[in-house]
């Protein structure tokens, strides 16, 4: 199982605003783009090394732990469940 995520984590930065705009990205694509963690983080870096004022896509890096620590526990126990039936 460790190995099957590693494998999907490698291509999370990929649709992204990393390599393209998200505005350059076609519409089904974008719209994952900017609701994913690394969006926020790269637009964060870019406004901090090109000295623009830090905006919304700050907070947004920020709010990912708050929903993603509640939600990581449930998620492991639903799937040492699903397992555990196997």
């Amino acid at each position: 199982m460790r190995e099957e995520f590693a494998f999907v984590a490698l291509f999370v930065p990929y649709p992204s605003s990393a390599f393209v705009p998200v505005e350059g990205l076609p519409s089904s694509l974008g719209g994952f783009a900017e609701r994913q963690p690394v969006t926020p983080a790269i637009e964060t870096l870019r406004e901090l090394t090109s000295g623009a004022p830090v905006g919304g896509q700050a907070t947004a890096l920020a709010l990912w732990p708050g929903w993603l620590t509640p939600a990581a526990p449930a998620l492991t126990q639903w799937l040492l469940h699903r397992a555990g039936r196997r």
